[in-house]
């Protein structure tokens, strides 16, 4: 945690950092075995385990409830390579469960005949992944099953747009024949 540092006064820090979490929440906060620290889960909730319980029990929709975007954004260890590209895997990892979830809870939407609920979920999962064709395509078609068309439209429109100004491409197909 503290790579800029020589190893005594990083394990000082740590040390400090420790007593202090002892302090101010219950002291079986976090445990360390060896020199591995762990968050006691009946004492310390986050958002991650809550997502991933969510998962777990097959509530896809508390989970992308407790979803709060990329895992430890803007945490930095300098000096740390290993640390870094596990952490990328992890980031993509969670990000592609809670797409994963999105998607389910929209298709599930669809299946019910909930086409409101279907183009609420289409419409988090483009915000998550808005270069996906296929999940502009869901939400205009959910939309569309609601009487709203011309919103439909304008979801494929700009989709379209985004998709030649962020990579220089035309959409796909499928968007053109779904417009149509």
């Amino acid at each position: 945690l503290w790579g800029e540092m020589e190893e005594s006064r990083a394990r000082h820090s740590l040390s400090d950092t420790l007593y202090g979490i002892h302090q101010d929440l219950d002291g079986d906060a976090v445990t360390a075995i060896g020199q591995v620290l762990y968050l006691n889960g009946d004492v310390v909730s986050t958002d991650l385990a809550e997502f991933l319980a969510g998962l777990r029990t097959g509530d896809r929709a508390a989970a992308v409830a407790e979803y709060r975007g990329l895992f430890l954004e803007g945490f930095h260890v300098a000096e740390a390579p290993v640390f870094d590209e596990w952490l990328g895997a992890e980031r993509q990892r969670l990000a592609g469960l809670h797409s994963g979830a999105l998607e389910a809870l929209a298709h599930a939407a669809v299946e019910a005949g909930d086409h409101p609920a279907a183009a609420w979920w289409w419409r988090r999962l483009l915000a998550a992944d808005p270069l996906s064709s296929p999940v502009a395509i869901g939400l205009a078609r959910a939309l569309a099953a609601t009487g709203d068309r011309a919103n439909a439209l304008e979801i494929l429109v700009s989709h379209r747009a985004l998709i030649r100004a962020e990579l220089g491409i035309d959409a796909g197909r499928d968007v053109l024949e779904v417009m149509e």
